[in-house]
């Protein structure tokens, strides 16, 4: 058995740094050290403190200095080597680098813009402190749809702290509906406007201005203005301390300034301009039965679990609303995080319209396959120009040159055109960006793409994702063997050639499901924009109801322009003051929920809302309540038929004391998007005018006929503010507001298309560099069968063909994944269009004819070219 020998490894260490005069007296004491400790520890103890030895004599007396301060010269003219070869050829081949410049350019910036869409659309309320002890209450109909609500009784949030001794807090939000605000002469409508508990700024970390975030709303009759608000009613002039008159839901009332805070982050799931205190509302302060727009969030103490909450609301909603769980077998509430909401949140009537997380996963995917199309185009254009130049590479490792200096070349190169690849950009960037903000909405400025906490983790995914891309065609052609590089072939070219292959599929896989999406997403749009609403929103336009009524409404039936209209207490296909009430209807033992309408008027007619059984007697006035319900409720309610509804009997409010029969049925319209189902809904006539002169008189429906809608609307508004002269005027146009209902899906669609444009016009870029270069490897054979009689088009078709059969595997492959990812989102509307196989023809057709025209010119070219030409002598 041999003895035991020093460390090969350590002692290959020692050398390597030590210097020459050293190395002998160095490693001949370290021996005998080894010696020593290997009689008294043993081998393994040896062997740990040898390498411990050798560490310690890592020191500059013992290095190489002469050596390393050689390599250090030589490396800087090694890489100065490397950026001027690489300069060259950049120059050399100026088409090719530029296609591979300008391709890779697109992705990125493309890819950037998309990765801050999505870190925005992620980030909302994530800035507010302690966020994730924050919850929102909501309340849970388990028969509905959707299941979960915003909002509820005004005593729910006090109610809830005294309860739960795990609840730290409990802030109420009260958006007032159609309040407005007046200083001086000028009247303005603020619909957002909102009241709220005096501990808001304790809970929420929003930045006050001016003002003590504890004692801003500790007083009833106060309000605390945003920057821009201050801005628009007071200029310069400081506020603080002066009033401004309010007049909405909560009566006439004086408010007195008391703070200014920050204008809302854009990232927030809240909205509002103002923020009156909630010691205001004087009204329903203990009443249970009445819900409404009233959002409640509470603060958990350290250390208690939502769920032990969660679990306890059943036997609360039982104890404080009675009413409710008996007529909607398993209500209850519930919490949901507040970071939750905006992404996640599948809650109705929410302060605003919230995100979508769905939207979100397509567009980080489609980022990704944009940035892949752009490293699969670099990596392909990189792979098959290093071909070309092997016996550059061949030359270089006959005279000395190693594998790995041959990669650092080329990676030279590869970091130069990312390098560039990054300049250019930031320039799509620059340009892109504006057109983003009209697409989203966002005001989003280019410095703030250029945040560290943006650019540091951005940058460094895309070029470690480029840098990847880079070396695998450096490590490809450093591999060849010089024998084969001379003779311009490589032991690899064949498995290159497999995997570009693999790449242009993958490519035009990408490109063809995004070519399918947009044909589907546009016809859906269309859809929509088409889809017969069973109202009509054309020409009609709705304003506030009238003090002075009946003379506003003498002034309104003069003008010759006016066909006729109704007055209502909501608008259809408008969310604005939504009603949903609870109804009891003869033959069914439980309490029914139903969409409702007051309306007055020829209401019915001025939206030609078809009657397709009964009568509609609602112009004339009537102290009998009587209904009018949609197809929908018929079906509902067991009635099946419209015939046998007529006659049925509905009772309405807590105690049933209101009683009316069933006239007429109306055929089904669309309340809201063609997301949600159309619901039942009821409409019925206000019988107590003489108690409740305004309830259902929101707004007055004007029909009308004109070509000169602005002079039209100009006349109207006049009148209006002589009748209500310290009242806001506004208007809503219907066919804008049913465009309002679909903005979200809109914006998806023109984000959708702009995406797809990029990424076929990379895949394009990448597919004509690959033909050039296959054309321009492929010259002399083009000569040579030029010389034999081949014709252009049949030289055109041999270099086309190759190209156009990757094409196709990649449509086929698309097919069933556009069709998969379509579907899903087509699943999001309750009201659809379905998936036809005409768009996978046309999208078939499109992307053949895109590629033929895309290498159609550089096969031509070639295939026309002087075969002498072709045929010279390298």
């Amino acid at each position: 058995m041999s003895e035991p020998t020093p460390p090969k490894l350590a002692n290959r260490f020692l050398r390597w740094f030590c210097a020459p005069e050293f190395i002998e007296e160095v490693q001949g004491d370290l021996e005998e050290l080894y010696d020593e400790d290997l009689v008294r520890h043993g081998q393994r103890k040896a062997n740990r403190q040898y390498w411990r030895n050798v560490i310690r004599h890592l020191r500059p007396i013992f290095l190489r200095k002469a050596s390393i301060q050689l390599s250090t010269q030589n490396h800087t003219a090694m890489w100065s080597n490397y950026l001027k070869i690489a300069l060259r050829n950049f120059w050399k081949s100026k088409v090719i680098s530029s296609i591979n410049v300008i391709g890779l350019s697109l992705g990125l910036a493309s890819c950037l813009i998309v990765f801050f869409h999505v870190k925005d659309e992620l980030s909302y309320d994530q800035f507010i402190e302690n966020g994730d002890d924050i919850y929102r209450v909501l309340n849970v109909y388990p028969s509905y749809d959707p299941p979960y609500w915003a909002g509820g009784p005004i005593p729910l949030g006090p109610t809830l702290k005294e309860e739960f001794p795990g609840i730290r807090d409990a802030v109420r939000l009260w958006q007032d509906y159609d309040p407005t605000l007046q200083l001086g002469d000028k009247v303005f409508k603020e619909s957002d406007l909102i009241f709220a508990d005096s501990s808001f700024f304790q809970m929420f970390s929003f930045d006050l201005e001016v003002g003590n975030p504890k004692t801003v709303l500790s007083e009833p009759n106060t309000i605390v203005f945003t920057r821009d608000m201050v801005n628009k009613y007071f200029g310069e002039e400081d506020p603080m301390g002066k009033t401004i008159k309010y007049n909405g839901g909560r009566g006439q009332i004086e408010l007195k300034i008391t703070g200014i805070m920050d204008n809302l982050p854009h990232n927030t799931h809240m909205q509002f301009d103002f923020l009156a205190s909630f010691l205001t509302v004087k009204r329903n302060q203990y009443y249970w039965g009445s819900f409404k727009p009233i959002w409640t969030y509470v603060t958990l103490n350290e250390g208690v679990a939502p769920q032990d909450i969660i679990s306890a609301l059943p036997d609360f909603a039982a104890k404080y609303t009675p009413d409710r769980v008996k007529e909607e077998e398993g209500f209850t509430f519930t919490l949901e995080k507040m970071s939750d909401i905006y992404m996640k949140s599948k809650a109705a009537r929410n302060m605003k319209p919230l995100g979508n997380l769905q939207a979100i996963y397509v567009f980080a995917i489609v980022g990704i396959s944009i940035l892949l199309i752009a490293c699969i185009n670099f990596v392909n254009l990189s792979m098959a120009k290093s071909l070309s130049r092997s016996k550059e590479v061949g030359i270089r490792k006959t005279i000395g040159a190693r594998k790995w200096q041959v990669v650092k070349q080329f990676l030279v190169e590869s970091t130069l055109t990312i390098t560039l690849s990054l300049v250019v950009a930031g320039i799509w960037i620059a340009l892109f960006l504006p057109i983003y903000n009209v697409v989203t909405g966002k005001e989003i400025l280019v410095k703030e793409l250029f945040k560290p906490q943006f650019v540091g983790p951005a940058v460094t995914v895309l070029l470690v994702v480029c840098m990847v891309a880079g070396l695998y065609p450096a490590l490809f052609i450093s591999r060849a063997k010089t024998v084969n590089a001379l003779k311009r072939s490589t032991d690899k070219a064949g498995a290159s050639l497999g995997l570009r292959k693999a790449f242009v599929v993958f490519q035009f896989l990408i490109s063809a499901t995004l070519i399918i999406g947009i044909l589907i997403t546009q016809r859906q749009m269309s859809y929509i924009t088409n889809k017969s609403l069973g109202v009509t929103t054309e020409n009609v336009v709705a304003i506030p109801y009238s003090q002075n009524a009946q003379v506003f409404i003498d002034q309104l039936e003069a003008i010759p322009e006016v066909i006729s209209y109704g007055i209502s207490q909501r608008l259809p296909v408008n969310v604005m003051n939504y009603d949903g009430r609870t109804f009891h209807v003869e033959g069914m033992d439980k309490a029914v929920n139903a969409q409702s309408c007051v309306i007055s008027g020829d209401f019915l007619e001025t939206f030609d809302i078809e009657i397709i059984a009964g009568r509609n007697h609602f112009r004339e006035a009537s102290d009998q309540w009587e209904f009018l319900i949609n197809e929908t409720a018929v079906q509902d309610y067991g009635w099946n038929t419209p015939e046998n509804a007529l006659g049925k009997t509905i009772f309405y409010d807590p105690e049933d004391t209101v009683v009316g029969k069933v006239i007429g049925v109306f055929k089904d319209y669309h309340l809201e998007s063609l997301h949600e189902k159309i619901p039942p809904m009821l409409m019925f006539r206000n019988a107590y005018a003489d108690r409740w002169t305004r309830w259902g008189k929101d707004f007055i429906s004007i029909k009308f006929q004109t070509d000169e809608i602005a002079r039209l609307l100009e006349t109207i508004e006049q009148k209006w503010v002589e009748q209500n002269p310290d009242k806001a005027y506004f208007n809503v146009l219907l066919d804008d507001s049913y465009k309002q209902l679909h903005e979200a899906d809109y914006r998806f669609a023109t984000i959708f298309n702009y995406i797809t444009v990029i990424a076929i016009l990379i895949a394009c870029l990448g597919l004509l560099g690959l033909s050039m270069l296959a054309v321009r490897q492929r010259t002399k054979e083009i000569g040579i069968r030029k010389a034999l009689g081949a014709t252009v088009i049949g030289v055109s078709q041999l270099l086309s063909r190759s190209f156009l059969k990757l094409v196709l595997i990649g449509l086929i492959l698309a097919a069933p994944v556009a069709y998969y990812l379509m579907e899903n989102w087509l699943n999001g509307f309750s009201y659809r269009i379905s998936i036809g196989i005409e768009q996978f023809i046309i999208a078939f057709l499109l992307t053949v004819l895109v590629s033929m025209l895309t290498i159609g010119f550089q096969t031509i070219r070639a295939a026309m070219a002087n075969p002498a030409h072709s045929l010279r002598d390298e």
